[in-house]
C-alpha cells in the first residue's frame, strides 16, 4: 500500500541533494546548458519553486511511503485553468525501482488529485528518459507534443 505526507522541512535537504543534480543533468542534456550552468539553474528554479521550504504555498512535495518507508518523492503543482495537476517530479528511490512502486505510486496519485477536482494529469518526460517513458505510458499517458531547443552562437 502507498501513501502520501507532505515532506518535512528537515527531509528537505535530502530532496534537495537528489533534485538539484538530476535536473541538471536534465537540463544540460536536453536544453544545451552545461552542467555548471544547468546545476546552477537547477538549484535556482527549486529555490524559487520553494521560497518557504516544502510549506510553500501552491507547491506538494510529497514523500511517496510504503511498508518498507520512504520510497521516493512527488512534487506537483494544481493549475486552476483546466482543472490539472501539472506533475513537476516523480522519483522512486534506487533501492526500489523496477519493483512496480512506480505503478501503485501513480495510481494512488491519480485518486488524490481527482479527489482534488482534476481532470487531468500534465508532465514532462525527457526523450531520453527510457524508465520515466515506460512508466508514464504504461499508466495511460499519451505524448501530446514535443519539446525542443537549439542553441544559437555567435552574432
Amino acid at each position: 500500500m502507498i501513501q502520501f505526507r507532505p515532506l518535512l522541512p528537515d527531509e528537505f535537504p535530502a530532496y534537495r541533494s537528489y533534485f538539484v543534480p538530476d535536473y541538471a543533468l536534465d537540463l544540460a542534456t536536453n536544453s544545451g546548458l552545461t552542467l555548471e550552468q544547468a546545476h546552477l539553474r537547477a538549484a535556482q528554479d527549486l529555490d524559487e519553486a520553494f521560497c518557504d521550504g516544502p510549506a510553500t504555498q501552491g507547491q506538494h512535495l510529497l514523500c511517496i511511503l510504503g511498508p518498507q518507508g520512504l520510497l521516493g518523492y512527488l512534487w506537483y503543482e494544481i493549475q486552476t485553468l483546466g482543472a490539472a495537476a501539472f506533475l513537476l517530479d516523480f522519483h522512486i528511490l534506487p533501492p526500489f525501482q523496477g519493483r512496480g512502486h512506480g505503478k501503485v505510486a501513480m495510481s494512488a496519485f491519480e485518486d488524490r488529485v481527482r479527489a482534488e477536482g482534476c481532470t487531468q494529469i500534465l508532465l514532462r518526460v525527457a526523450p531520453d528518459n527510457a524508465a520515466a517513458l515506460r512508466v508514464y505510458q504504461g499508466a495511460g499517458f499519451a505524448v501530446s507534443g514535443i519539446k525542443m531547443f537549439k542553441p544559437l552562437t555567435g552574432p
